[in-house]
């Protein structure tokens, strides 16, 4: 058999099971389990190209700026003493003056 059939047959049977889970109020974590299996067979016949890892390359991403914000945080704040005690020692400087 074709690969599409047999992915074809695999949902209708899963779809089946998920109605005869619900008919009878199973409804629990294992069914929705299945209804998402059902999910992505339908994405992946209906799509060339099915990939989930974009979003974890979207959290590595979020990860990564929060790193580097906080690394900006600390060299900005670094840079602003700098600047406050230069400018006391050249106030202190005029004073002298």
């Amino acid at each position: 058999m074709e690969k599409r059939t047999l992915i074809v047959l695999l949902s209708i049977v899963l779809v089946v099971l998920v109605v005869f889970i619900s008919y009878n109020q199973l409804l629990n974590s294992g069914a929705f389990i299945l209804l998402v299996l059902i999910i992505v067979l339908v994405l992946s016949e209906l799509f060339d190209d099915l990939s989930f890892g974009r979003l974890i390359s979207m959290t590595r991403e979020l990860e990564k700026k929060k790193t580097e914000k906080e690394e900006l945080e600390r060299k900005n704040e670094q840079l602003l003493n700098q600047i406050l005690k230069i400018s006391g020692m050249q106030n202190k400087s005029h004073e002298k003056e």
